[in-house]
């Protein structure tokens, strides 16, 4: 869930739930979230229900979120979680990467681009760190090391 404003092409309910911010504060106040973070000037997190029902189905559930809610995570959910940091391979393909999007303002990217630092540190705290230089690669080293834990989990 995010306070961000959609972008071209995202569809609420799928790419994210879209609230306006009273509405994601109503929902903290009342415990509604596992995780959540103010990143890049909006709110995101991650609503508790849906969660906890996969979860009791015996799902994998795959995050796409921030340091800080990921490392959140991991504390609600000890000894279930994987933790892989996906990194830039440097500040400069980052950038250029955040501009070919061409979904956020200048001063958005840079808001961006000011948290890496901080992002970088939190990634030592995380199972496995990938550096995403090539989409299919990352995707590949990703799906291994998830395969990897699954099955050392299955075999507890």
């Amino acid at each position: 869930m995010t306070t961000r404003p959609r972008r071209e092409g995202e569809i609420d309910g799928q790419d994210y739930l879209f609230v306006d911010e009273e509405t994601f504060r109503n929902k903290i106040k009342k415990n509604e979230f596992i995780e959540y973070e103010r990143v890049h000037g909006y709110y995101y997190g991650t609503p508790r229900q849906p969660l906890m029902r996969w979860l009791t189905e015996g799902r994998i559930v795959l995050f796409d979120i921030d340091v800080k809610g990921a490392l959140q995570i991991r504390n609600y959910f000890k000894h279930n979680t994987l933790l892989i940091f996906l990194a830039p391979p440097d500040i400069a393909t980052l950038k250029k990467r955040l501009q070919g999007r061409d979904t956020e303002t200048r001063e958005q990217i840079q808001k961006r681009l000011h948290r890496v630092d901080l992002e970088m540190e939190k990634s030592k705290l995380f199972d496995q760190v990938v550096v995403n230089q090539d989409f299919d690669d990352t995707v590949r080293q990703v799906k291994e090391i998830i395969k990897k834990r699954f099955y050392m989990m299955r075999e507890v």
